[in-house]
């Protein structure tokens, strides 16, 4: 005897070999039941178990390896076999390696569309994975949150807000909003001329045109940025806010005593007599304490 641990039933219309339940039989070198009145086995009905799979796999007898599935291996209901005809690459006769027992699906992966295909038989199987999704997102994105929608089944992501890593949302892929600190330029008018800068708030480091126009009988001194002069009609913004102004001249020296202040004309005398002198060729620093050198002797 070739096997064990299988059920022989022969009808009257030709001998038929039963294979039925939780059966695991190993073949050494093909099905062939010959001798006697039984005759040859013309017919192989696998009857797997109820709610379960009967695999038969076919091989080389030389390498003992059943690796092919016979037919629409794996069955889930009777089926009948013809033992001569090829499968695959092997019939069930001759020296073929054959293995009948239970099959469970296994491997693959269950999608939200689709049912995990097994590793073995090719066949689908299981339930659907509602949480694995086979699609992309499709982002709604809004300045602060983003929400979503899956491509392959709909299912929805809701509304959450960006929490961003490295300035990208780990979720979304948002960029974070780069926000620029910006400081107020202040302009206060001199006289003599008027002064505009060409914006009133910037980001440090930015270059800051100032335009400073004198008014007829005056000519433009210097500009200043919070009240110290600066070379030429630009500056860099620094980190903070400033005051732009300019300082005009009407022909007197001292830039820093302005034509309608209520002193102008006693620095003036002082000046023009040969009592004082001021701090510098075009300061003469009026609020400052006097020394002996802006006295001439």
């Amino acid at each position: 005897m070739f096997a064990s641990g299988y059920d022989s039933d022969f009808e009257e219309n030709g001998p038929l070999m039963t294979i039925s339940g939780n059966v695991d039989i190993t073949c050494h070198g093909g099905i062939d039941v010959g001798g006697g009145n039984m005759g040859v086995v013309h017919t192989i009905a696998i009857v797997p178990a109820e709610g379960a799979l009967l695999e038969v796999k076919t091989g080389d007898r030389s390498e003992e390896t059943a690796t092919k599935h016979f037919g629409d291996s794996p069955f889930d209901k009777e089926t009948e076999l013809d033992p001569d005809l090829d499968g695959t690459d092997y019939s069930l006769t001759g020296d073929s390696y054959i293995r009948i027992k239970p099959h469970t699906h296994s491997g693959g992966t269950a999608t939200c569309t689709a049912q995990a295909i097994c590793s073995d038989c090719g066949r689908a199987y299981g339930d659907m994975d509602p949480d694995t999704h086979s699609g992309e997102i499709v982002w709604t994105i809004t300045e602060a949150t983003h929400s979503g929608v899956y491509d392959c089944c709909g299912a929805e992501i809701a509304e959450a807000r960006h929490e961003y890593k490295g300035g990208v949302c780990v979720d979304c892929g948002a960029r974070e909003p780069f926000v620029l600190e910006t400081h107020e330029i202040t302009v206060t008018q001199p006289a003599g001329g008027s002064v505009s800068a060409s914006l009133s708030n910037s980001s440090a480091g930015a270059t800051i045109s100032v335009t400073a126009t004198p008014e007829a009988g005056y000519e433009l001194v210097y500009i200043t940025v919070d009240g110290e002069p600066i070379e030429g009609d630009s500056f860099t913004m620094p980190d903070h806010d400033v005051t732009v102004s300019a300082v005009f001249s009407d022909g007197f020296p001292f830039a820093d005593v302005p034509a309608d202040s209520w002193y102008r004309e006693y620095v003036e005398y002082v000046y023009a007599n040969g009592l004082m002198d001021g701090t510098g060729a075009t300061t003469f620093e009026p609020d400052a304490n006097m020394t002996r050198a802006m006295v001439w002797a």
